[in-house]
Formats: structure tokens, sequence, C-alpha cells
């Protein structure tokens, strides 16, 4: 009997497996579709992977990832803030911007130094100005037109000083480890007392005056003009330690002065690191001599101290450190300076010219036959010494500077020079006389002496490992912290 119930064809001819891969072939197709599509409209990440959730689903999602991704760009962002801030206040204070050996300088040290100078230079700056007001409101007299424009003159000086100070610090805080690594080594000590009496000098505070001793008068046909020359951790405010180098260019004239006159004070008598102080004028008062007023007892030294430190904004540790370093500096060029009074000397004769063609023209013609001394007298640009036919007398090593003694010690009795330039211009140098043993002048050894550090020094700098990291970009972040 035929059975009612409909039949599909294929249902007889069903082979084992069939189902299954026609379902893994809807399968492909539908995720195939799927993929496609979500290709087409976005929807999805990656090949499609996503499609199957639902709108609300899709938008958590979304959601989630936007908050992952604005998470990570807040977190970089502090970040790179945070980096920002962290190099600015922990790295740059600590960073050594100067290193000499083991010894090293902070940028937040420099900083503190470079505000203090800063701030001494311009209070000596606004005296002096002080000064030239009140010597200007003066009735005109002698010498008071030579009182003005000397003030003037050291008022911009100290004004190029401020100038230079950011790079002159560096070359002051090299010396300063420098001769404080020479102290330690040779057992020099500062003591609480010297730093004390050393601040004094730097403030300006009255001293007890000294008993004066006997004044060494220099033979005239020896003396030289000095040129002073500071020295790093040297210069002191109110203590200026020049160093006085004999140069040949005036080697037997007597420097020049000023009309005597009565001192015109300018305040404490301050000067940068490293620079010279600029001359103080002085003239001679005509008429009657003014009996003195009398003397204001001072503040006590802890009040001026109190009052020094308040105009400048410096610690009073600071202060002492720099105090410390300028009494280190003074005892080491002391022990540098002891030598024996009878050192080996030359006689030498200079010409003195400003150029090195004209110095050429020189040579040719003494290699034509004419004299020395008369040349000399002709062309020489150098006045103290020209009309003695450039004759310098007996000096030592270490009166000239470097240039010139070099060649002086270096050549024969009655050998001549090629020309040699200075910071004075060519020289031609004639040698007339050598001893092994003079004694020196007193004068002369009270220059060597003085010098005496500022030769260790120039030897120093060649030697000794020295780093040196300050750039304009540093020096703008100490300026920044003087003024905060």
């Amino acid at each position: 009997m035929a059975s009612s119930s409909p039949r599909r064809p294929s249902e007889g001819r069903r082979s084992p497996g069939g189902g299954a891969e026609r379902q893994g072939r809807r399968r492909r197709g539908r995720q195939t579709a799927i993929g496609w599509s979500a290709h087409r409209d976005g929807r999805s990440f990656i090949l499609g992977w996503g499609a199957h959730l639902t709108r609300a689903q899709k938008d958590r999602l979304r959601s989630g990832i936007a908050f992952v991704l604005l998470t990570i760009a807040v977190v970089a962002v502090v970040g790179m803030l945070s980096g920002g801030i962290l190099y600015e206040n922990v790295y740059l204070p600590r960073l050594a911007v100067v290193r000499v050996g083991a010894d090293a300088v902070s940028l937040t040290d420099y900083a503190e130094r470079l505000a203090f100078e800063r701030n001494r230079l311009l209070l000596q700056a606004q005296n002096v100005r002080a000064q030239i007001e009140r010597q200007g409101a003066r009735a005109t007299g002698e010498g008071q037109e030579a009182i003005i424009n000397l003030l003037q003159q050291q008022y911009n000086f100290l004004l190029e000083q401020v100038i230079d100070l950011p790079e002159q610090l560096q070359d002051d805080l090299v010396a300063e480890l420098l001769i404080g690594a020479e102290a330690r080594r040779r057992g020099l000590i500062a003591t609480e007392t010297e730093i004390d009496t050393q601040i004094k000098r730097m403030t300006g505070y009255p001293l007890p005056t000294p008993t004066p001793g006997p004044t060494v008068t220099p033979n005239a046909t020896a003396t030289a003009n000095a040129r002073a020359t500071g020295t790093a951790a040297a210069s002191s405010p109110g203590e200026a330690t020049p160093t006085v180098v004999q140069t040949p260019t005036a080697a037997s004239t007597p420097a020049a002065t000023s009309p005597p006159t009565a001192t015109a004070t300018v305040g404490p008598a301050t000067t940068a690191t490293g620079t010279t102080e600029a001359p103080s004028p002085t003239a001679t008062p005509s008429g009657p001599t003014p009996t003195p007023a009398p003397t204001a007892t001072p503040l006590p030294f802890p009040t001026y101290l109190a009052r020094y430190q308040e105009v400048l904004g410096s610690e009073s540790a600071l202060i002492r450190a720099v105090a410390k370093a300028r009494v280190l500096h003074q005892k080491l060029n002391e022990a540098l300076g002891e030598m024996p009074t009878a050192q080996e000397q030359v006689r030498a004769r200079h010409i003195l010219v400003a150029d090195e063609a004209t110095a050429q023209t020189v040579v040719e013609r003494l290699e034509a036959g004419e004299d020395f001394a008369a040349l000399a007298t002709e062309l020489s640009t150098d006045s103290s010494t020209k009309e003695a036919g450039g004759d310098l007398g007996f000096f030592p090593r270490g009166v000239m500077v470097p240039e010139f003694e070099a060649t002086a010690f270096s050549l024969a009795v009655g050998a001549t020079s090629p020309p040699i330039e200075t910071q004075f211009g060519y020289h031609i140098i004639r040698v007339e006389e050598r001893e092994a043993q003079r004694e020196i002048p007193d004068y002369q050894l009270q220059q060597i002496k003085a010098n005496a550090i500022n030769r260790w020094l120039d030897e120093q700098l060649t030697t000794a490992q020295i780093e040196r990291r300050l750039d304009d970009r540093l020096i703008e972040w100490a300026e920044r912290q003087g003024t905060q």
C-alpha cells in the first residue's frame, strides 16, 4: 500500500555527513556575507568581527575603546608634562655645569652665585652713579672734571662687568675649584676669623686702620706701568686683589695718576669675580683744609651684614662660601709667591709698533745695519721707553707678559727677535745683558708675588681635567631663578 506522506526526492539518497557539509557551507557563506557587509558599512574592526553584536553592544564597545584611547592620550600628555617638570625642577638643578676632577658646581649653585655677583655689581654701579651726580652738583673747581670723568669710567666699567658676568663666572668657578683642591693638598685652611674679616672687606664694613709701614719707592728708570688682571676666585668686593704684570710698553715711566684729591668714596668697593677694580678718583682740594667731621659709630657687624644680605638677596652661607674661597686664594698666592730674592735676569730693549707690516719694516732696517736704539726712538709707540732707545732695564721672570718674557729669556746676548705679538702690538726685542743671579728690587718682587697665582692657574688650565657644560639655555635657566 502506498504511503500517503509526502517524501522529498532526496531523502532516500541521503549520504552520511551530507547535512553537516551543507550546514558548513551555509555557515561559511553567512560569515562571508557578514564580513563583506562589515567591510562595506565599517561597523566591524577586523574581517567582519563584531557584526553579530547588537547595536547597543557595539555602542558600548565603541565607548570603551574611546575611553581606553583617551586614557592613553591623557597618560602620554601627563607623562610628557611630568617629564618636563622633573627635568626643570629635579634634573637641571643638580646638573654639574662646571667640574674639575672630583669637584663640581651645580646649576643651582651657579644660579645663586650669578644673582649675588650681579646684584653686587649693580649696587656698586648705583653708588658710583650717585657719586657722579653729587660731584656734578658741586661748583666747578680744580680737578672736578677729572673726578667726574674717572667716576664715569668706573661706572661704565661696572656695567661691562655685568654684561660679561655669566660667561666670566664660569671661568671664575673653575679657578675656585682648582685653588680649593690645591689648598687641600697643601693643608691650607680658612679660619672663621679670617672669613669674618674677609666678609667685612667684601661688604665695606669699617676695619681697624693698620699702622703704615715704610713705603718703597722704585727706581724711576725701571718702574713699569702695570696692568691689573683679575683672577677667578680672587677679586673680591672691597678687597680687590689685582695681579700686577709689568708690561714692556711702559717700562720706564711710573703709572700716570689723576690729580690728587680727597678720596671719592663710592660705596663698597666691589669688583666682579675675575675682573679688575676700576680706579677710584682722587684730587687735591683747593683752599684751607676742612676740619674733619666726627666719625659715626658703625652698626654692629651682624646688623650691617643682615642689611647687606637683604639688599643683595643672598643667604649668609653663600657669602661665607665666597669669602672662604677668597681667603684660600690669598693664602695660596702667598705660598706660591715664596721665592728667592735673587734670580736670573736679562736687560733688554724693545721696539713696539702697531701692526706686523711695520714690524717687518723695522726688522729689514735692522738687518740693513741701522742702530736699534735709534730706531726705537724714531718708531716705537711705547712713549715710556722710546726716548731711552727702548731700554727696559733688568727684569726677572714673572714681570713681563708671557709671550714677551718667553722670547726675551730665550735670546742670546746681542740677539734680536723676529716680531712678537702681544696684547699691546708687535715687539722686536734685543737682549743686551744677562745675569744668572741678580737681586730683584722690592717693587718687582711684589709684582711677581702678586702674579704668582695667575701663572699657576695658567699652567693648571692646560693640564687639569676640566668640564664646562654651560650654554645659553642653562644660563637662561639660571637667570630665571635669580628673578623668582
